[in-house]
């Protein structure tokens, strides 16, 4: 079993490292995703006029479409034994919503174009991959509210409040995808691998928002200028809700980001050191396996225990000396598994775990030997004590059988049977 145990370990590791960068891969394409679809949705809302340019979109989404299918088409295989854990299925169901939506909304603009467009291929799961999913509305908590509070008689009265609000929700509906995203995003923790590319991929995300920062900045001059121009004071506090509550949705996911790149950060180092403190314990480990390959079955004479018993001794001192490694490590472990819980954490849980089943073992091993050792000397000691005891008595009874004899033979008791019998059984 010890032996199998590294590979098996291996193998975990590897399905971990899958199933983590199948939610990172759908944390991509979602946010790519989201903002496609509900720029469609607006182009083809009946009050909207066109034709709109929709050929860029159309080339984009087709050459993502080769990585929308692998990856429904992987999740389904990693999941094909195991269901998926709510949160992946959850956003395989989105991924899945979107990209149908988004097929059927290029589908119905090309219709409406007054020349042919490229087709674009229908995309699902394929039919011996088929993903049983749950179609759900992509409405966020900001377009709900920018709808009840957008009255039609508000609109015809301002119009451009029409194009602030369009822009406005486009925007909001961005920052609650990005959030979501941020907030779903969970590494491994202990694998320094994959916590630098979420590092990475943090700092890039960072550079994106600040990249649309001048988008945040002309939607509020603008909406500074609309309420400049109004006098009607329903739509002034419409806009005024509006810029207080997507500059403070703005703030608070720029917060985020910089958190969890900090606690990254602190993540990177924590787990560094742990690393550091299982090969230290890991070798610890190796040494104290060498030490135990190396005991072989001896002659049981005095020496030969009493050297086993010295031997086990000085092993037993070695792994109180090495006692510190393994609580070094656990104490690093404990506090990955405490301040980083909403992470991935079982990397750290299985290899403490084996860790100190291990070294439980060895020592259970070591203890066993020991008490086993000082048993078999102890019998040796009691030996010739025992040995001289039984001559003794066997000495003092072949006195007495010869005293027997000899008065036997001159009593003549032999021709005696009955006699014969009485002396039975007094020896009896």
């Amino acid at each position: 079993v010890s032996r199998d145990l590294p590979e098996k370990q291996g193998e975990i590791e590897a399905h971990i490292k899958d199933l983590g960068q199948l939610e990172e891969q759908l944390n991509r394409l979602l946010l790519w995703l989201s903002p496609i679809r509900n720029q469609l949705e607006i182009y083809n809302q009946p009050n909207q006029t066109g034709p709109f340019d929709i050929k860029e979109i159309e080339v984009a989404v087709q050459a993502k479409q080769p990585d929308v299918e692998g990856i429904l088409a992987k999740g389904q295989h990693l999941y094909k034994e195991k269901p998926a854990t709510q949160p992946v299925k959850r956003k395989l169901e989105d991924l899945s919503s979107d990209w149908k939506a988004v097929t059927h909304l290029l589908q119905e603009l090309r219709a409406k174009q007054p020349g042919p467009a490229p087709g674009l291929t229908p995309v699902g799961a394929p039919p011996s991959q088929t993903v049983t999913l749950v179609t759900q509305p992509a409405v966020t908590k900001e377009t709900a509210i920018s709808k009840l509070e957008m009255p039609s008689s508000l609109l015809l009265e301002v119009p451009a409040l029409a194009d602030f609000n369009r822009a406005w929700t486009e925007l909001t509906d961005w920052l609650s995808l990005l959030d979501r995203v941020i907030k779903s995003q969970r590494v491994m923790v202990g694998d320094l691998e994959d916590i630098n590319e979420m590092i990475i991929k943090q700092k890039a995300t960072l550079q994106d928002l600040e990249q649309r920062r001048p988008q945040l900045e002309e939607l509020i001059t603008a909406a500074q200028n609309l309420k400049n121009k109004t006098s009607n004071q329903e739509a002034r506090t419409i806009i005024t809700d509006r810029i207080e509550r997507i500059q403070s949705q703005w703030d608070e996911v720029q917060e985020h980001l910089q958190n969890r790149r900090q606690q990254l950060n602190e993540m990177l180092k924590d787990s560094t050191q742990w690393l550091e403190a299982k090969e230290e314990a890991e070798q610890v480990l190796g040494q104290a396996r060498a030490k135990l390959e190396t005991w072989k079955e001896a002659p049981y004479t005095m020496d030969a225990i009493q050297k086993k018993i010295t031997e086990t001794k000085q092993l037993a001192k070695d792994l109180r000396q090495w006692q510190i490694n393994v609580d070094v490590a656990n104490d690093l472990a404990l506090k990955l598994l405490r301040d980083y819980s909403a992470d991935d954490t079982r990397k750290v849980h299985m290899i403490t775990e084996n860790i100190n089943a291990s070294w439980a073992s060895i020592h259970k091993r070591v203890s066993e030997r020991e008490a086993a050792l000082e048993e078999t000397h102890r019998l040796l000691q009691q030996f010739p004590l025992d040995l001289e005891k039984f001559l003794a008595w066997l000495t003092e009874a072949e006195t007495t059988a010869n005293v027997l004899q000899d008065a036997t033979h001159k009593e003549r008791l032999l021709e005696d049977s009955k006699g014969v019998r009485e002396l039975m059984k007094q020896w009896q």
